[in-house]
């Protein structure tokens, strides 16, 4: 299991981000639309190389007030223009990991899929971290894009009829909150293909690699949790 972490997205206390990728396999590096600046990005490459961590683009929606999480009403033509933008910031990378609001639709949502892959190979984009059996994995694949099967940490879950999504962060108990119940969370996906439901019950999960979202207050210490847990199994 791959441990990922979304980094580059916090206003103050950057020295975070870098101990938070000494603990990760992979990184997904803000590029300056929801958060970050180009700069920073690339700094953060830099550091991310050093430590021999695999980085991944995490483009999102032009939404800084809504640090991309809100699902605006844009043009595909708008936002595939950010999303070039986004990506010039590091021509290297290859590997991707849509942010927030884009990365929920193109779950559920197989038209903008279809153009976000496409985008993707536009963009000469090789690898892509999406949910299992998401509408975006499903479109990837078709296109010859290797996909990662990513799963969270740090959030619940529900279901949204056949399909697992994640419970909106404006609902109640959206963000679990202590770095125990993430590793817990991990172990059960590792270790039994499953993931307990925001309602009790347990659903079948599959999951190449789980993500921590890095700009949360536990993030540093769930990475580190889950970098000894995996160490240990």
């Amino acid at each position: 299991m791959l441990i990922n972490a979304d980094i580059g997205e916090r206003d103050f206390g950057g020295d975070v981000d870098v101990q938070i990728l000494q603990s990760v396999d992979i990184v997904n590096i803000a590029l300056g639309a929801h958060a970050g600046s180009a700069a920073w990005s690339r700094e953060l490459f830099g550091f991310a190389g050093q430590a021999g961590v695999k980085a991944c683009l995490h483009p999102g929606y032009p939404d800084r007030a809504g640090f991309g999480r809100n699902d605006l009403a844009i043009a595909w033509a708008s936002l595939g223009k950010s999303l070039d933008q986004q990506r010039s910031v590091l021509p290297e990378v290859r590997c991707c990991k849509f942010h927030g609001a884009i990365y929920n639709r193109a779950n559920v949502d197989d038209g903008f899929a279809q153009l976000l892959a496409d985008w993707c190979i536009q963009a000469d984009i090789t690898e892509l971290l999406a949910p299992a059996e998401s509408c975006l994995a499903i479109a990837a694949a078709k296109r010859g894009i290797i996909v990662l099967r990513e799963g969270f940490a740090d959030r619940r879950y529900r279901l949204e009829g056949e399909r697992l999504v994640l419970v909106p962060r404006s609902e109640a108990n959206a963000v679990i909150q202590t770095s125990e119940e993430a590793v817990a969370q991990v172990e059960e996906m590792h270790l039994h293909g499953r993931v307990r439901l925001l309602d009790g019950t347990v659903h079948p999960i599959q999951c190449d690699t789980v993500c921590v979202h890095g700009d949360g207050d536990s993030a540093l210490e769930t990475v580190k949790r889950l970098r000894r847990w995996k160490e240990q199994t």
